[in-house]
């Protein structure tokens, strides 16, 4: 069905009556001076942190300052309020140009959350609306570097050193390496976080004196106190080993000589002993043969004599001539 025309009229008369009475939108008078804050920086004081910008060339309509920080880590920082993480509150009047932030108190929370930096930033506020463009004044870093781990225990083994320790808190910054040193020498790099290490490749039958140090993102803690472990050589103690050995089989065969020699030398001090007792013997053998032989001569003959000569007869025979009877 199609729409009088009188009725369609009717409605384009009656929007363009509308459209001339809506007033036209005019933004309220503050949020035309809703520029970011110029000349953003952070300066580092020793013991705290100065926020500095430039003082606003124009205030109208600006009731105070905020100052806002955020993590570079995850998201968090030390207040967080509907508008997003903001600082503590800190309100200040729109004059300011700058703010000091006690460092302890920062490192403080960063160690309590794993923050390892925060960025600040300011801008502009008042009650009724706020101004949106921040103005970084810059990051800090909250981290410091670790906490001296502690040195549990250090083993020893063959040509090497096992070590056993208890990490430090990290202070903000997640700990990415251990490093050891022997000996008062330079440190060197464990590459890892756990719990016990070793140490290979180094000399055997040596003592060692072993420090460690934490790293994170910031730097090296300080060192631990030292323990010392004495190392062994399996290849030295085979070696060792065999020399003994043959050490002990040449002590082993020298003994059998000596006491061969000794037996030899014993052998014959006792045959020249027997040789002497026997030569010592002789002449009284010789005696008694010979009076053994005169016994037995004057038992079975007649002894004649004539000077010095002697003979013997047969029992019962007569001495030859010029011998006489004995």
């Amino acid at each position: 069905m199609k729409t009088p025309i009188f009725r369609r009229l009717a409605l384009v008369v009656l929007s363009a009556i509308l459209l001339s009475s809506t007033p036209s939108f005019t933004s309220p008078a503050f949020a035309t001076n809703c520029s970011a804050i110029t000349g953003g920086s952070i300066f580092d004081n020793g013991a705290n942190w100065l926020l500095q910008w430039n003082a606003l060339p124009d205030i109208t309509n600006i009731a105070y300052l905020i100052i806002f920080a955020t993590s570079g880590v995850d998201t968090q920082s030390w207040y967080n309020n509907a508008d997003g993480y903001q600082w503590s509150s800190p309100v200040l009047p729109p004059t300011s140009t700058s703010y000091t932030i006690s460092k302890s108190s920062l490192i403080t929370f960063a160690n309590s959350n794993n923050v390892q930096n925060m960025t600040f930033s300011v801008r502009k506020d008042n009650n009724i609306a706020r101004c949106y463009p921040l103005t970084t004044l810059g990051q800090v870093n909250l981290a410091t570097a670790p906490a001296a781990p502690t040195l549990n225990s250090v083993t020893s083994g063959d040509r090497r050193v096992t070590i056993s320790f208890t990490a430090g808190a990290d202070n903000g910054a997640s700990i990415t390496d251990y490093e050891y040193s022997l000996n008062g020498g330079s440190y060197i790099s464990a590459g890892t976080t756990t719990s016990p290490f070793t140490i290979t490749g180094i000399s055997g039958r040596t003592t060692y004196s072993v420090t460690i140090k934490a790293r994170n993102s910031v730097g090296l803690s300080t060192a631990s106190s030292s323990l010392s472990a004495t190392t062994t050589d399996s290849s030295l103690d085979a070696s060792e080993a065999a020399a003994e050995a043959a050490r002990v089989a040449a002590a082993a065969a020298e003994a059998a000589r000596v006491a061969a020699a000794n037996a030899e030398a014993a052998r014959k001090v006792k045959e020249q002993k027997e040789l002497t007792e026997i030569l010592a013997i002789i002449p009284k053998i010789a005696e008694l043969t010979l009076g053994l032989g005169e016994t037995t001569k004057s038992l079975y003959s007649t002894k004649c004599v004539k000077g010095k000569t002697t003979k013997y007869v047969k029992y019962g025979a007569k001495c030859p001539k010029g011998y006489k009877k004995k």
